[in-house]
């Protein structure tokens, strides 16, 4: 028995690990001419727009905070944004594989609509509207400004 688990073992070190998740379930989609990008229960998916082939797949490994992803958006430099389902704002800059966390303890860690424009990132949460104002960094976190407004309920 403890040949097998370290043969095991060895297989996975000389080989690399292989992650499996489920990209089938899709919740959002942005597309451009030179990609479409989905929003998944398995992560990030970036497709080729003619043959439709998965180019990648970014997940937890590669920065993602968690793997399930609800929405995904892409700003004016083709950084896209991507709103998870318990680890909040990520952001995959334009011509790269690694995803970074947007400051966590601002924003809730369930993100359920994005909207970006020239210089803001609209956040749908259950608490409300997010509005981040990027400066025109928007790579560079530490000089935004985060508003939250948020809806009153009116009694029937």
């Amino acid at each position: 028995m403890s040949v097998f688990v370290i043969l095991a073992v060895l297989s996975g070190a000389l080989t690399g690990w292989q992650s499996y998740t489920n990209t089938n379930y899709i919740h959002d989609i942005y597309g451009d001419d030179s990609a479409f990008t989905l929003a998944t229960n398995g992560g990030l998916v970036l497709l080729d727009p003619i043959g439709l082939r998965v180019e990648r797949t970014i997940v937890n490994t590669d920065g993602l905070p968690v793997n399930r992803c609800l929405v995904v958006a892409q700003d004016s430099a083709g950084n896209r944004w991507v709103g998870t389902d318990g680890g909040g704002l990520a952001v995959v800059p334009n011509d790269s594989d690694e995803a970074f966390v947007y400051r966590p303890n601002d924003l809730p860690e369930r993100i359920t609509a994005l909207a970006v424009d020239s210089s803001r990132i609209l956040v749908g949460t259950e608490r409300g509207l997010y509005v981040i104002e990027t400066n025109q960094t928007p790579l560079d976190f530490g000089d935004d400004i985060i508003q939250q407004f948020s809806v009153a309920k009116v009694h029937e």
